[in-house]
Parts: C-alpha cells; structure tokens; sequence
C-alpha cells in the first residue's frame, strides 16, 4: 500500500483559520513538541491548570483536530502519588507529575501518538512509567518510550508504526546506533509508514542551529541528531520528528523524507 504523507509542524500557532486540504489517499500528521501539562511535584512548585486542565487546549484542538495523526512528546509522569526517584532538592533537578485524568485533556484535544521517551518520562520510576501507559492506554492514545514499547496505528488502510528515542537507557536509545538501526530496520518490515521520533540535540537559543557533531546538556551526552536521523531514513523510516531543545530547528528533506530537528 501506498500512501501520501501531508505533513504539518505546530511550531506557532499563527491562526485558527488554516484550511488543510488532501486527497483520500492522503494522510496528514500533525505534530508539536514538548508536552507539560503543569505539576503537582514538589509541593512548592505545585502549579496546576484550573478545571483540571480542561481548557488547555481549547485554542488549539480545532487545528490539531484537522490530522489524522496528531503527535506530541509527553514530558511528565501521569500518576496520581508515586515516589519521585530524583533529588529535586539539588540544583537544576526537576521533576513533573500530573494527575492521570489529564490523559482525557490529550484526547479531547485530539491527540493519537504521543511520545513518552525523554528525560523526564522516568522521574517517578518503574511505577510511573506504567501509570502513564495506563493512562494513555485508557483514552486510546498510542505511546512509544520504554524499551519494546512501540505505537502502532491503522489509518485509511495503512499500518502506521512509531518509534520514539531518547538517550536514556530504559527505553530506545538514540545515542547506540548500531542497535537503533537494526531496531528502525525490523520494524520497518511490519509498517506501511514508519515515523521515528527523538528527545536530542542541546537545548536552549544557543541551541538553534543544527550541528552535524555530538551535542550535549551540561556534560550529558544528547547525540548527533543529524548523523542519527540519516541513519533513520536510510533504515526505512519515512519521517522523523524531533523534539527536546526548546526552540525551533531546521527541517530537512533527505532522500525524498522529513526530518524535523525540533
């Protein structure tokens, strides 16, 4: 089956008014970047929408809801308690929890893949994880994170597959491309389109321009995103979304696919 690929990046939501307009063998993915919700952890950062949540989206969710994949990068924990496993007493450590009814705030806004693989997706540990997959689980919204964890959806008759990398070693790491590229290639076989995603790249304005090196934050290692992208192309992905920096990157066509560095 072959299908085509319309893709939108939510970088700025300019207007409410943007008319999307594709053929029936179209399929159009939407995507934005770092999710936060607010936090309920510690207590005195404690910083919580209103209405649990219910309006976050409400200027956005009629342009989001005009995809038929509509991806975006959960970077907190869902989970109502837990045991933080970071020391958010130190220096720069933080860690975000929201309540697990605020799954339905990602459904209602039309989200369908979500990303859980980044640095904060672990900040409550084993248990936090799975109370987040549960929680994604019980809106129907597809996630990718932990190792072995890989969203799969079916779109006008085409077997959507993604795979969401991060540098940390409990799910799908980025940073060991031998093992990333016979991982993308495998699975490549089962899909009809295969998107990649990944949390990399430094981060912050000095970060804006794409570097074909090892970038890091602080003296943690957050890959060569370019290098890492190109291998996801060459293994069989057709798009590649990236997140994490906190500030817009270049985009790239390579080899006739997308790639979004942030």
């Amino acid at each position: 089956i072959i299908k085509t690929i319309f893709f939108i990046v939510s970088l700025i939501l300019i207007t409410p008014n943007l008319v999307l307009s594709k053929s029936k063998d179209e399929i159009s993915v939407m995507a934005v970047g770092d999710i936060m919700m607010g936090t309920d952890f510690p207590e005195k950062y404690k910083i919580l929408p209103p209405n649990n949540g219910k309006d976050l989206f409400i200027h956005t969710k009629e342009l989001l809801g005009k995809g038929d994949i509509v991806f975006g990068n959960l970077e907190q924990v869902l989970i109502n308690g837990g045991t933080c496993e970071k020391n958010v007493n130190a220096p720069n450590v933080w860690a975000f929890r929201c309540p697990v009814g605020f799954a339905e705030n990602l459904a209602k806004a039309h989200f369908n893949l979500m990303s859980i693989a980044n640095n904060h997706a672990w900040d409550f540990g084993i248990e936090g994880i799975q109370s987040t997959m549960r929680a994604l689980d019980a809106v129907k919204i597809k996630h990718s994170g932990p190792k072995g964890d890989i969203a799969k959806i079916s779109i006008k008759g085409a077997h959507i597959g993604l795979i969401a990398f991060s540098t940390n070693d409990n799910g799908h790491n980025l940073l060991n491309m031998r093992a990333a590229k016979r991982f993308i290639s495998d699975i490549a076989t089962e899909t009809d389109i295969l998107i990649v995603s990944f949390h990399g790249g430094a981060e912050g304005i000095k970060a804006l321009h794409t570097k074909d090196q090892e970038e890091f934050l602080g003296k943690e290692p957050r890959g060569n995103v370019i290098r890492f992208s190109h291998m996801a192309i060459d293994s069989r992905a057709d798009l590649v979304i990236g997140h994490g920096p906190h500030v817009p990157r270049a985009m790239e066509i390579y080899k006739d696919k997308l790639i979004a560095y942030s």
